[in-house]
């Protein structure tokens, strides 16, 4: 294998876990906030914290602007969206497991199914 195929199946591996950390991230906080982890109840509990937010360092952000970005930032990183695609060239030099799972568009339809599916958490910020 040449070094170059191995360099470029790690770039793809490891962008495809940055955009999996922020997916974590996001609903784990969800979760931690709101004590629930189903999207009915995530859904119904949208008036409660919708109004909520943190502070990071000298920045105020609402909590739904967190969840927010987190959520589009690993949906982006995994489909290969906006910026975020040129990880996708390099997939075409990765070995065929890793190039057979990009060539398919499922991470891109996931990715369209999980903006869909927390519509409610992208419609409650004021990004």
């Amino acid at each position: 294998m040449r070094v170059q195929t191995i360099k470029a199946a790690l770039k793809v591996f490891v962008i495809s876990q940055i955009g999996d950390l922020f997916f974590i991230v996001a609903l784990v906080s969800m979760h931690v906030s709101l004590g629930a982890s189903d999207l009915p109840s995530l859904a119904a509990s949208v008036g409660s914290w919708a109004c909520t937010t943190t502070t990071i360092g000298p920045l105020s952000f609402g909590v739904p602007v967190l969840w927010c970005v987190g959520t589009l930032s690993a949906l982006w990183l995994k489909a290969a969206q906006v910026i975020f695609f040129p990880w996708l060239i390099d997939a075409m030099e990765a070995p065929v497991p890793i190039s057979a799972q990009l060539h398919s568009s499922t991470l891109v339809i996931i990715g369209f199914y999980v903006a869909y599916r927390l519509r409610f958490v992208l419609g409650s910020s004021e990004v």
